[in-house]
Parts: C-alpha cells; sequence; structure tokens
C-alpha cells in the first residue's frame, strides 16, 4: 500500500541529534575535568607555596632568634610570644607569622603559619607546621664576683663584691636583684687577703674554695672556650696590646648603633640608647691593657687568652673571661672603675689576682644574664633530633 508508514522513517535525525548531545557532553566534561586538573594542579602549588613559607618563617626566626631581639628577656609564658619583632615577615605571594611557646626548661615550640595573600580566588591556601625546640647557650658559671685559681690581693680602697646588685639606670631591664654570692671563690688552698683599711671583700660568704679544673674556665655548657671565639665579632677581634676610647658610637639618619665600630662595646651608662641592645662578644688574643686616659665604657662579653690588667677609669658591665692573671688598678680619684657582672680568671701559671687602688668587681646577676641573652648568636633555638617538625595543617590544627 503506498499510504502505509515506513518504521525506519525520521532515526536518522533523533540518532544526529543524540551524537551531537554525546559529543557536547563529552567535551563539557572534558573542560570541565581540565578546568579541575588546572585548580587541583594551582591549589596544590598553592599549598606547596604556603608550606615554604611557614618553613622560611621558622628558619628565620630560628636563625635570628634572641631574647632580646624579641623585645623579651625571657620567654617565659605558656602562650604565644608576643613583641616578636622577627616572628612575622612576607615574601613572594604571601605572608608567614610565627607564634612560641614555652613547654619546658630550655624547651620551645614554634609554630609557624604560612599563607597565600594574592592571587584573586586562588589566595588563601595556608599550611601551619610546628617544630619542637631547646635553647643552646652557654652556662657560664656566674657565681661569684671572682672565680679564679691561686692568691687573691685586695689593696687599697679596692672592692671585690657578692652582693647582687643591678647596675645604675638598668631598672627598668632587670629584675629583682636575686641572692647573694661569693664576693671570690679561688681553688682549695688558695687564700684570699686584703691590704690596707678601705680594702673590701664581701659576700656570702665573703670568700671560699673549691676544687677546680680547667673546664671551669674552659667549658660552658653547651659550648667551650672556642666556641665562644667562634661568636666574636668581627670587627671585635684584636691583637693583644692596649685598648682606649671605648665609647658607644651611632650611624645614620634615624641613628642606629654602629656595630662596626671596633671602639664600640656597648652604652652601658644608657641602656635606653641606640646601643642599649649591643653586647658583643669580645676577643683579645694575646695579653689585654685597658689603659684609660679617660672615662670608657663597654657591655658584653670580654673574652682574653692572656693577661687582663685594668686601669683608670673603666666601665665594663657583663662577663670577662681570662685565661691567664687578672690585675685591675683603679685611679685614686675615687671608685672610677667598676665592673659589673662576674670576672673568671683561669691563672693559667696559677699566679696571684691583684685588685688595687680604687677598683671595683661587683656581682651582678642581671648583668651576666643581659651579656649572654643578648650577646649574638651565643643564643640560639635548634631543633630536638628525634620527633621534633610535625605539620601541623595534616594534623587537623
Amino acid at each position: 500500500m503506498s499510504g502505509a508508514t515506513d518504521p525506519r522513517a525520521g532515526f536518522a535525525l533523533p540518532a544526529a541529534i543524540f551524537a551531537l548531545v554525546v559529543v557536547a557532553v563529552l567535551i563539557t566534561a572534558g573542560f570541565f575535568l581540565a578546568g579541575q586538573e588546572s585548580r587541583i594542579g594551582q591549589a596544590t602549588e598553592r599549598t606547596t607555596q604556603a608550606f615554604y613559607l611557614a618553613e622560611h618563617g621558622m628558619n628565620q626566626v630560628m636563625e635570628g632568634w634572641s631574647p632580646g631581639a624579641a623585645s623579651l628577656e625571657l620567654w617565659e609564658s605558656a602562650g604565644p610570644a608576643t613583641g616578636c619583632a622577627l616572628c612575622q615577615g612576607t615574601q613572594g605571594d604571601g605572608e608567614w607569622e610565627v607564634t612560641i611557646t614555652r613547654t619546658g626548661e630550655r624547651l620551645y615550640f614554634v609554630q609557624s603559619r604560612g599563607s597565600i595573600t594574592v592571587g584573586g580566588r586562588l589566595a588563601g591556601a595556608s599550611r601551619t607546621l610546628g617544630q619542637l625546640t631547646r635553647t643552646i647557650t652557654a652556662e657560664i658559671p656566674a657565681n661569684s664576683a671572682l672565680l679564679t685559681r691561686g692568691d687573691v690581693s685586695v689593696r687599697g680602697r679596692a672592692e671585690i663584691l657578692g652582693e647582687d646588685v643591678n647596675p645604675p639606670g638598668w631598672g627598668g631591664v632587670c629584675s629583682a636583684p636575686g641572692a647573694d654570692r661569693p664576693g671570690v671563690i679561688t681553688d682549695t688552698g688558695s687564700t684570699v687577703e686584703t691590704s690596707g683599711a678601705n680594702a673590701v671583700v664581701s659576700g656570702d660568704p665573703e670568700w671560699t674554695t673549691e676544687d677546680l679544673s680547667d673546664d671551669d674556665f674552659l667549658q660552658f655548657g653547651d659550648l667551650g672556650w672556642d666556641d665562644l671565639v667562634a661568636l666574636a665579632e668581627a670587627s671585635h677581634r684584636f691583637a693583644g696590646g692596649n685598648f682606649n676610647g671605648m665609647q658607644p658610637s651611632t650611624t645614620g639618619s634615624p641613628e642606629v648603633c654602629n656595630t662596626s665600630d671596633s671602639n664600640n662595646w656597648g652604652s652601658p651608662l644608657d641602656p635606653g640608647g641606640p646601643c642599649g641592645l649591643f653586647f658583643p662578644i669580645i676577643h683579645v688574643n694575646g695579653d689585654a691593657r685597658v689603659q684609660s686616659g679617660g672615662a670608657v665604657q663597654g657591655q658584653g662579653i670580654l673574652l682574653v687568652e692572656g693577661d687582663l690588667d685594668v686601669r683608670g677609669a673603666f666601665e665594663f658591665y657583663g662577663l670577662i673571661l681570662v685565661k691567664g692573671q687578672f690585675e685591675s688598678q683603679g685611679s685614686g680619684a675615687g671608685d672610677t672603675q667598676r665592673i659589673r657582672g662576674s670576672v673568671l680568671a683561669g691563672n693559667a701559671d696559677v699566679d696571684q689576682s691583684v685588685i688595687t687602688g680604687g677598683a671595683t668587681v661587683q656581682f651582678s646577676s642581671c648583668a651576666v644574664t643581659r651579656a649572654v641573652e643578648n650577646a649574638r648568636g651565643l643564643s640560639t633555638i635548634r631543633p630536638l633530633r628525634d620527633r621534633g617538625w610535625v605539620d601541623l595543617t595534616v594534623a587537623g590544627f
């Protein structure tokens, strides 16, 4: 019959449409998957960048760490450190921020968060890392005004005082003085003698003896003598000789402490000044004589390979470590020479230590503590060797 309907009529058009739909779906899915893959790649790249930002911030803080630089004498609290000038920064497309928590004696938990801050909708990626660290520092046995070996002679108006005091003008940077210490600790069999009505040795007790060895003068906890020498400022390494003219100096505008000036040994008489936090490690590779023609001053840690002879008007706050003999002679015009902190004199040849004239050696735990904590590179934090590092992002923090 010519009017009969062909059952195959119109099949090509629906098939073509269906094929076009399938192709369109496949193309759309391809573009979607490609876009997803691109976004996943970019997100992974951003997350990796955030990881390295966090790691960079952590390394920066650990490399430049010191309580003085953090505007704190010591991070004692159980919370994040505040006022830390080194605990945030920017780099590339992001920023990092570090908080430090004290978890125990000499143990600190360093937490660093890196965040991507540019990139539009791709910004905001962040990673957080944690590192358990411990402090590495010199443990210098500053338990008396003078630690030495051999006999000690105190003459004229000289004083060796073991009572703990804060240096004048340091009230804002020191806590309350601690317990009084011996004026002199020397080795067993040695004596301490005063000569003259005004010569003074005082403390709790005035003086005492102990069994002392070379290590008491050459090994300081985690660090030895050579380690301290290696940390000395490049501009403050000297051959033996006479020293004079030491005064704080500044450079630039606004003024900053000129730490490269070899005659700048800090500003103990002005703790709030530009050089108030400059406590250099000073090394003299030989005998040293401070022969001041006028008032000179310094602070920090003074290392002398040979003998040290101090004369005239000299103010030094911190630690003086001498391998050989220590001799101090103040002028006759008053108490113009004062060493506040602690002196360790090994007396390699077991000679007599002599303090005479108007010289004063006064124990000060604050001067010792600030010298150690603010000396560049002397007080650092290092990662624990085992299980010290964790990715806090992965851990769910």
